[in-house]
């Protein structure tokens, strides 16, 4: 497992209970948890067919009108036969209406890698007091012209119990990145304006931190077949370099920088890989009220290719959004 998520006991999924959790964004109290039992009798149907969906566990609160809310989860996929293309997704219904969902999808198998982690995070907002529903699938397809089967030898759900004030979140848009060329999806837009710069977005008022989360999954183009994905055609090559940085920068009252926090990742995406999710989060973007700073910025994530082929930054799918960007002030 590539991804740097965190280590559980398993069990029978249960009824959502609460526990502590070192990595969520919100105290030990408020978290509402849900496990996924491991197997191996899941099936990926054969190349033409629809995608096989495996709702796994789900957790319910009872929210306020407007209320945003803290989501994540993550599913360890294992294969040892020719290959599947596995996704996680989590979906939030409040009520009849989304709430939000995203999903990030890898290959796995013989011919790709044995196993992977992937998680799918994301910020839900509840338009309607009542109930907020959040469920977590796995979504399944084989790349061969058999059905083939795969593991899940680990999972959870978590939902924040809490409100989030002022959290706010943006999707990326489906951006064809080259070598010299990057672009900058997903992207916070505000309203606000400093010379020199405008759609600029102001933290709420009280704010000392802020933390930052970003999720992107990342498409190298293969040589043919991928003009989904707007890949452009003849191109050759087995890999493409991608390297992603996520920027919350703080501006004084002038328009200068007043403080930049980054984070980033640099990773080899094969064509035989062909999917791969680069996730990012800094903890701790202090809002700074001294020295000319104002509680304003720019907050974005850059995707470069430093070289190979060309690299795309996915959108959507109908099971969710491929790539998130989202804010909780404190």
């Amino acid at each position: 497992m590539r991804h740097p998520v965190r280590s559980i006991l398993l069990g029978a999924v249960t009824a959502a209970v609460l526990v502590g959790a070192a990595a969520t964004p919100v105290s030990a109290a408020e978290v509402l948890y849900d496990t996924v039992s491991p197997a191996s009798s899941y099936r990926a149907p054969e190349e033409g067919a629809d995608y096989a969906a495996y709702p796994l566990a789900a957790i319910s609160i009872n929210v306020a009108a407007g209320q945003r809310t803290y989501v994540s989860g993550v599913l360890a996929f294992a294969s040892s036969t020719v290959g599947s293309i596995v996704d996680t997704s989590v979906q939030c219904k409040n009520g009849t209406n989304d709430a939000g969902k995203v999903v990030h999808g890898e290959n796995i198998g013989t011919n790709y890698e044995p196993s992977a982690a992937i998680s799918g995070r994301l910020l839900a907002t509840s338009a309607t007091s009542g109930t907020l529903v959040c469920t977590l699938y796995a979504y399944a397809h084989s790349l061969a012209t058999a059905a083939t089967r795969f593991s899940i030898t680990s999972g959870h759900i978590e939902v924040g119990s809490r409100s989030v004030p002022g959290g706010v979140q943006a999707a990326s848009t489906q951006q064809l990145a080259s070598v010299g060329s990057p672009v900058w999806t997903p992207r916070i837009v505000g309203t606000e304006s400093l010379p020199g710069h405008s759609n600029l977005w102001r933290a709420p008022a009280g704010s000392t931190s802020l933390n930052v989360f970003a999720d992107q999954s990342i498409t190298a183009c293969k040589t043919s077949g991928d003009s989904v994905y707007g890949c452009p055609s003849g191109t050759t090559g087995s890999s493409s370099a991608v390297h992603t940085t996520l920027y919350a920068t703080q501006f004084t009252s002038t328009g200068g920088v007043c403080r930049t926090s980054t984070y980033a990742v640099s990773r080899i995406v094969t064509t035989t890989l062909h999917h791969d999710v680069f996730y990012h989060n800094i903890p701790t973007v202090p809002v700074l009220a001294s020295g000319g700073c104002v509680p304003v910025f720019s907050i974005y994530l850059k995707i470069e290719v430093s070289s190979g082929q060309d690299a795309v930054a996915n959108d959507a799918a109908p099971t969710g959004e491929m790539g998130v960007l989202f804010v909780l002030p404190t």
